[in-house]
């Protein structure tokens, strides 16, 4: 089976939290007037579940992290609901890094689905969800905008959907989000349909 990366998603233009080897899209009005989902980017792992196994974000081979033994845990439990063209793409917060979430209801959040070389419209990632008694990452906003710089920023003050906290200072904070269009699309247009806001590193 062609192990097939999770794209990379770029920062919006105004996106503070971009290092050297991050891309920026300077044009986002793809994401105006147009149905979208705001979820909320959580400070985790990018793992892979798919029938054969679990993979990190390099999608070399199998990760053997101690910290994904959870997540293994959850693939042996739901492989079986699985073909071999279904990819489950989440968020491994079994491990703290920069933020330490209190109100975590498990230790896998799901933010997509890839099936061969589509990305599955939300309300699909929803439906597997439900399938696969797995929870997304919260949900912030559905529908329309005309000025998503605004929606974005006036959505990254708000507190964390999941009780998170920096490690370094204990204030209360959110990674970011991530900003896609609700319909499905091809892998190769992800950066046409996905954006993200990080936060500046905290002292």
């Amino acid at each position: 089976m062609e192990i097939i990366k999770y794209p990379r998603t770029y920062h919006f233009p105004f996106s503070p939290g971009t290092t050297s080897d991050d891309r920026i899209k300077d044009e986002y009005g793809f994401l105006e007037n147009t149905e979208v989902v705001i979820t909320e980017k959580l400070d985790g792992q990018n793992d892979e579940i798919n029938k054969l196994g679990v993979y990190a974000r390099s999608r070399a081979t199998f990760t053997e992290h101690p910290w994904d033994r959870a997540i293994w845990d959850i693939q042996r439990r739901i492989k079986d609901k699985l073909s071999i063209d279904e990819h489950i793409f989440g968020e491994n917060m079994y491990a703290i890094h920069s933020l330490h979430y209190k109100a975590l209801e498990s230790h896998y959040y799901m933010f997509g689905v890839r099936v061969k070389d589509e990305m599955l419209s939300w309300d699909d990632v929803c439906e597997y969800a439900y399938i696969l008694d797995l929870p997304t990452a919260p949900v912030l906003f559905r529908g329309n905008s005309d000025d998503i710089k605004s929606l974005v920023l006036d959505k990254v003050k708000e507190p964390s959907e999941l009780d998170a906290y920096c490690t370094k200072n204990g204030n209360p904070m959110m990674e970011g989000v991530v900003v896609r269009k609700v319909g499905g699309f091809h892998t190769d247009k992800f950066s046409e349909n996905a954006l993200k806001w990080v936060r500046k590193d905290n002292p």
